[in-house]
């Protein structure tokens, strides 16, 4: 800003400029300089020069705002029941930007001419869309049509939405243009539509995220705390993990268990533009929505990203949808939903991120370093992969990508990456990446390195980058003992961690303590068919007596020849391997058809069943620092045997993992004069789990801190590649 003002008055200014923002603006930092006067007569804003060095952060997609939403429905108005409203405060941002500036020519609403009528709103620097770059209305802007499943055009316009809403009443389905990409949708009450919807989907279990007209429909399915109202019904809309309420037979709670199977919790979201609202209201918001809830799950082939062009859908999608509801407002850059957790009841309640994407990417992370710091990119994980390019003392990480096993997720990836260095016009002098030599993202890294020789690699144990995180995320510097509990990750000793107990020194880590190593029969198999490690903890137990149940399942006569001559049976002491183990000890199940799966049923069932004791482990203390659970294993099949539930058994089992981490502290603490500890790893998005260990830590008086901006699972491993590469490149 140039501000022609005498010295009183600027300092009015400073105040009002501080203390009265636009709803979603927010300053950094603020410094002032004496600039000879230039005796302005006008306010203007300057338009934008090339090549100028950019410090203005991208702004992030928002949901519809309160305005746009009067609007919406306001009968008369020239935007009434337009589905693509928006302003300055609300709207696609992210998603639609080539490059920065953020100025229209460099969004995909370029080829939209403005109108008159626009045109004025536009550059009226007291209108609510002065410069809002995706401003648009029925006369000028992109517009929505309905197409079959063969690509025929239906209808356009709002004759498009009532067919739409037609259809998902007779029990369609329907892929919908969204804000980063497209929704697969359908009626969350018809359970045939559910039933063919897995089925085409190729999903048998795996939750739907669901969408609510407003808050008291979500507070109709679940129970909803004030934080988590706070989330559902904030500008960044992420899908809120919310306890769903009890199936009974009211008009209220007649949502099918097809939606989230096993699970005590649902995904719901509020609308997040206009084409939502339109969906579930016909003339106000005020009436009854036409839904209790719709499926607005990611519009994608299984393993595949989130389809944004309508070709893109076109290919992945002709299979599973019944027809399209479009637009032909381009989407440049893909975003999946985001989906938050609240960890407990209560106030000061935190917020826990599960996948960060749309809403909450391209915000950046302060990492509070000190002097000149190269610019360095964390290449992520394997799984649920993001990336993550620092510009000075800030870090920015990309939205959720995937898993990084298909061409096209890679693909992704790599367009992703581009945009990002483009937005911040960096490239990296640094890239970190993680341990194991078969992970795309470790390839890409040494790719780059080999054809550019001024770039160095750093590479960074996948565990030791989920407590680095936790780190970086909270500016806090070492030591500090860390906790790393997860599914898998490659060690420094190339066996399979995943329970790890990690000492954080000023540049480097040690690993102190981890679980006892069990064989995964099959390999990634195992992963799937999780009876097998049922097998494998009752093997390395000492139990010969193989419950019956589990005799039924497997041929475990082989397994066990398998693990005895050692074929395909890598060793793992994995936390997250542990409750596939347990869930299937337990006859929770014995099949796995999505990550994570067993885990979070067996969290259910300890949910509304608190233990008074747990089982008994061993640590060696004196040497190895392992963690024997061969007296806990017998224990649980003790209890089976004896008649107690699975609920009973998981109670017992989540109580065992805390009791263990207190005792790890106590020890350890002590030992190296640490009070602060770190947990990390997609094990920690349990909150029965994380709740319960940060009340035993607190109340032992130790400081705990977790992921809270990034995901606790591998989402937040390249914010912690990044941290670590910075940490030794400090120190060398």
């Amino acid at each position: 800003l140039e501000v022609e003002v005498t010295p009183r008055a600027l300092s009015s200014f400073l105040t009002s400029l501080t203390r009265s923002l636009p709803p979603h603006a927010r300053i950094q930092h603020l410094t002032t300089a004496a600039i000879p006067c230039r005796y302005f007569d006008e306010f203007r804003i300057a338009q934008s020069i090339a090549g100028e060095a950019l410090s203005a952060e991208l702004p992030a997609d928002l949901g519809t705002c309160p305005d746009c939403l009067k609007e919406l429905f306001t009968p008369g108005d020239r935007r009434y029941r337009y589905p693509l409203i928006n302003c300055t405060n609300c709207g696609p941002r992210f998603t639609i930007v080539h490059t920065l500036p953020y100025d229209r020519p460099e969004t995909t609403m370029a080829k939209f001419t403005l109108c008159p009528a626009c045109s004025r709103e536009y550059r009226d620097p007291l209108d609510r869309r002065f410069h809002a770059q995706p401003d648009a209305c029925p006369v000028c802007g992109p517009r929505l049509e309905l197409r079959a499943n063969d690509w025929k055009s239906i209808s356009r316009g709002d004759t498009a939405v009532d067919d739409a809403v037609r259809l998902l009443q007779e029990g369609k389905i329907i892929a919908v243009k969204s804000l980063g990409g497209y929704h697969l949708a359908c009626d969350a009450s018809n359970e045939k539509a559910l039933r063919l919807l897995r089925q085409r989907k190729h999903r048998p279990h795996k939750p739907f995220a669901l969408m609510t007209a407003d808050i008291a429909s979500a507070k109709r399915l679940c129970y909803v705390s004030k934080k988590e109202e706070e989330l559902l019904t904030s500008a960044l809309r992420p899908i809120v993990l919310l306890k769903r309420r009890p199936l009974t037979p009211t008009p209220c709670s007649l949502l099918s268990d097809l939606i989230a199977p096993g699970n005590a919790a649902l995904g719901i979201m509020l609308p997040s533009t206009p084409l939502h609202y339109l969906l579930f209201f016909r003339q106000s918001i005020a009436e009854r929505p036409l839904f209790d809830a719709l499926v607005m799950t990611s519009g994608n082939r299984q393993d595949e990203p989130i389809s944004k062009t309508e070709a893109e859908a076109r290919d992945a999608l002709g299979t599973i949808a019944d027809c399209f509801l479009v637009h032909n407002r381009p989407i440049h850059t893909r975003a999946d939903d985001s989906i938050v957790a609240v960890l407990a009841t209560g106030k000061n309640a935190p917020a826990l991120i599960t996948r960060r994407s749309r809403g909450y990417v391209p915000e950046p992370m302060e990492l509070g370093l000190k002097g000149d710091t190269p610019c360095v990119l964390g290449t992520g994980a394997e799984l649920k992969n993001t990336f993550c390019l620092t510009r000075g003392h800030h870090a920015y990480l990309s939205q959720y990508i995937g898993d990084l096993d298909t061409g096209e997720t890679f693909t992704f990836y790599k367009e992703a990456l581009s945009l990002f260095e483009r937005f911040l016009e960096v490239e990296p002098a640094i890239i970190a990446h993680d341990l194991h030599p078969d992970y795309l993202s470790t390839q890409f890294a040494r790719a780059a390195a080999a054809k550019n020789k001024r770039i160095t690699t750093v590479t960074v144990q996948h565990h030791y980058a989920h407590i680095a995180s936790v780190l970086a995320e909270h500016r806090l510097d070492p030591p500090a003992l860390g906790f790393a509990f997860d599914g898998l990750g490659y060690g420094l000793d190339g066996n399979i961690w995943g329970g790890e107990c990690v000492l954080a020194k000023e540049n480097s880590f040690e690993r102190l303590a981890h679980f006892e190593y069990f064989p995964l029969p099959g390999g990634d198999t195992a992963t799937k068919e999780i009876c097998r490690l049922a097998l494998s903890l009752l093997r390395c137990a000492g139990i010969d007596d193989i419950p019956r149940a589990i005799k039924k399942q497997y041929p475990y006569r082989e397994i066990g020849d398998m693990m005895d001559k050692k074929i395909n049976t890598p060793l793992c002491c994995s936390v997250g391997r542990l409750y596939d183990a347990v869930a299937a000890l337990a006859g929770v199940r014995y099949e796995a058809t999505f990550e994570a799966q067993a885990a979070i049923e067996l969290e259910s069932l300890a949910i509304d069943n608190p233990a008074k004791k747990g089982y008994n482990f061993d640590i060696d203390f004196n040497g190895t620092g392992i963690i024997s659970l061969s007296r806990m294993v017998r224990e649980i099949v003790r209890d089976l045997t004896a008649g107690k539930n699975a609920s009973f058994v998981s109670a017992r089992f989540h109580l065992t993992l805390c009791d263990i981490i207190a005792e790890l502290v106590a020890h350890y603490a002590k030992k190296y004069g640490i009070k602060t500890v770190a947990l990390s790893g997609g094990v920690f998005q349990n909150r029965t789990l994380l709740s319960m260990t940060e009340q035993r830590l607190r109340s032992m008086r130790y400081a705990v801190y977790y992921n809270r901006q990034t995901p606790l699972n591998d989402g937040g491993i390249s914010l912690g590649q990044v941290w670590t590469a910075l940490r030794h490149k400090e120190h060398q």
